[in-house]
């Protein structure tokens, strides 16, 4: 499993394609999974996670 983030552009409902996507290296996944609540990849789902504004600015300076 590996952790990738990608995302849309704030309001614009017209445009539905990906505007971001980064695959997390495996040297940041321990802060990243810190920020999501995790304590191992085991213990996220499959599929997407959906970030709070706050969990992703902190992705931003920590990620």
């Amino acid at each position: 499993m590996f952790l990738w983030i990608s995302g849309f552009l704030k309001d614009d409902v017209e445009d539905d394609s990906l505007k971001y996507e980064h695959t997390v290296r495996p040297e940041f996944e321990v802060a990243i999974m810190d920020i999501l609540g995790w304590n191992s990849l085991d213990e996220s789902t499959d599929g997407e996670w959906l970030l709070t504004g706050e969990q992703a600015r902190q992705i931003g300076v920590r990620g």
